[in-house]
């Protein structure tokens, strides 16, 4: 009878040993799994614009919406000054009581056949009028206009301009941050009549 029960015993300690190997197994397969599927969400490098990419402001129009009070339309005049074709540009501003950019003006965008934020990106692109789906559509010497709306009081204006580039045979977005400019001390232009 004795002996029986160490028999018992025994299976239920081996049994007990194989569950806890068996977790273990899983566990490394389900973390190698995991890294796997994680290390294609990782960029393995960054892409960078080429140096002669450069956007520049000609000028500007920032004035008080009329009949309104602290809401503001800005008319910006830009022109490809670089070698290169751009896609687009990053603003973001700071508010009149703050030199931190942190509101992004993309979504106050007024769109047109020259510019839009279409499919909810977070930068406004230029467009080509005859090919809509063309990438880096403001060639060099090129000049464009963009009109934000309904916007708050700012003190400054960052740019940064992004386009395309070839990485691999793959179309790869590129943030030109070498490029970039602030607008610093921005006047107020007085409502028109």
């Amino acid at each position: 009878m004795k002996l029986h029960k160490i028999r018992i015993k025994n299976k239920r300690a081996v049994s007990e040993v194989i569950g806890y190997v068996i977790m273990v197994t899983i566990a490394i397969v389900l973390a190698g799994i995991v890294y796997t599927w994680l290390r294609t969400y990782v960029p393995k490098e960054v892409v960078e614009c080429k140096d002669s990419v450069s956007l520049s402001v000609d000028g500007y129009k920032y004035e008080v919406v009329a009949g309104e009070t602290n809401r503001y339309d800005l008319s910006v005049n830009f022109s490809n000054t670089g070698s290169f074709d751009i896609e687009g540009y990053y603003i973001k501003v700071a508010a009149t009581d703050s030199n931190t950019m942190s509101l992004d003006l993309s979504f106050n965008l007024i769109e047109t056949d020259k510019n839009t934020r279409e499919g909810g990106f977070d930068y406004v692109r230029f467009l080509d009028a005859i090919d809509l789906g063309k990438q880096n559509s403001l060639s060099p010497g090129d000049k464009r206009e963009s009109r934000f709306k309904n916007i708050p009081g700012i003190s400054a204006i960052e740019i940064i301009p992004i386009r395309y580039e070839d990485v691999d045979g793959k179309m790869e977005m590129a943030s030109c941050a070498n490029s970039k400019f602030r607008i610093t001390n921005i006047e107020v232009t007085p409502a028109s009549p």
